[in-house]
């Protein structure tokens, strides 16, 4: 529950940077440090605990116009976040990468989810031999792969992704990829 709580004060803060933001870019003879008194301001509303870690950029028309760092990213050493400073995002890359493949996908006709991913990257092996066979990006993307979790991968990095891809090779099935095909119904 507290995490449920977190991403929506995560997502209600996002929210109001961005609509406290907007008018501020739309009058562009303003200043930089009053764009970020106007960020800052909209942070200090809703932050779930003071001083909370955030990084903001604020980009129109594919220009960046701003990026910036709020808050401490580490309380103990006093470390402050900054516009290059990484946070573990978790689960919600799943659903960025999920839509970026399903966008190309629908864009280029020769990017097909249904096909075994050995087409595309051919190096591409998992420790049994059919799994290889089988494995399709709509599997990879609706976690139907057969690949036991691997939650604390992202903490034991950084890998390079030849070095994840070379990894599947390795990795025991917990069951077989699943057959069972997606169906959308409208």
């Amino acid at each position: 529950m507290y995490r449920i709580a977190s991403l929506a004060t995560a997502a209600a803060l996002i929210l109001a940077v961005a609509i406290s933001v907007g008018p501020w870019i739309s009058a562009s003879s303003q200043s930089q440090p009053a764009l970020e008194k106007v960020i800052s301001d909209a942070i200090l509303q809703l932050e779930p605990v003071t001083d909370s870690g955030i990084a903001v950029a604020v980009i129109k028309g594919g220009r960046l116009h701003y990026s910036g760092g709020f808050g401490f990213r580490d309380r103990c050493a006093s470390n402050k976040v900054d516009a290059n400073t990484f946070f573990g995002i978790g689960s919600a890359t799943k659903a960025f990468t999920s839509m970026a493949i399903s966008l190309l996908a629908e864009q280029n006709p020769a990017l097909r989810l249904d096909v075994p991913v050995k087409q595309y990257l051919p190096e591409f092996a998992m420790k049994d031999s059919e799994a290889t066979e089988k494995m399709t990006l709509e599997r990879i993307l609706s976690h139907r792969t057969g690949l036991p979790r691997h939650d604390a991968l992202w903490y034991l990095g950084p890998f390079t992704r030849s070095q994840l891809l070379i990894g599947f090779d390795t990795w025991r099935l917990t069951r077989t990829p699943s057959e069972t095909s997606l169906s959308i119904t409208t």
